[in-house]
């Protein structure tokens, strides 16, 4: 029976590990308001993984297991878009209100 709920949970969070990196892995915002949004996306679908994920060792997860590589794609996208998320944040802020 565990070798069952292991099995699917190898296939739930593998595929929604796959499921991230083919919506961010080839992102690329088209301006600041843009890159704001996807860096708010991407961070919020990456912050459901901790609780989903029992923290299995390595040993017992598939060779071809993309967990690392969504987490290498995580912080690089991440780098990427911070400055530019912040920049137009922070001018959003500053801005006068239009009423």
């Amino acid at each position: 029976r565990a070798a069952e709920h292991l099995a699917l949970f190898r296939i739930g969070r593998g595929a929604r590990d796959e499921a991230f990196m083919q919506r961010f892995g080839h992102a690329a915002p088209a301006g600041p308001a843009e890159t704001a949004a996807a860096l708010l996306a991407m961070t919020h679908h990456w912050r459901r993984f901790p609780a989903r994920d029992p923290a299995l060792p390595s040993e017992l997860l598939p060779a071809d297991w993309p967990g690392p590589r969504a987490a290498q794609l995580f912080a690089h996208q991440r780098h990427r878009w911070t400055e530019t998320a912040h920049q137009w944040w922070t001018e959003m802020e500053s801005a006068p209100l239009a009423l």
